[in-house]
């Protein structure tokens, strides 16, 4: 997922979102078999099942003025 924020990512708010979603949506799952969620530079990476997927997807969009969007061929 790319993040792109008017004026440059508020990185404090962005990196409260992620340990949020680490802490709420499948908290068991993060850093095993493969799974993984963190921000690169401008990018949230989230490499997990695809109902993990949908359910991010849900919390991503009210994140601040951030423009969230899927990104091309992941799912």
């Amino acid at each position: 997922y790319s993040v792109v924020l008017p004026g440059g990512t508020d990185e404090t708010k962005l990196r409260k979102r992620v340990a949020w979603i680490r802490a709420t949506i499948a908290p068991e799952t993060w850093d095993r078999d493969g799974h993984r969620l963190e921000i690169v530079e401008d990018e949230v990476i989230v490499t997990h099942r695809t109902d993990v997927h949908r359910r991010i997807e849900r919390v991503l969009p009210p994140f601040g003025s951030a423009a969230w969007y899927r990104a091309g061929g992941v799912f």
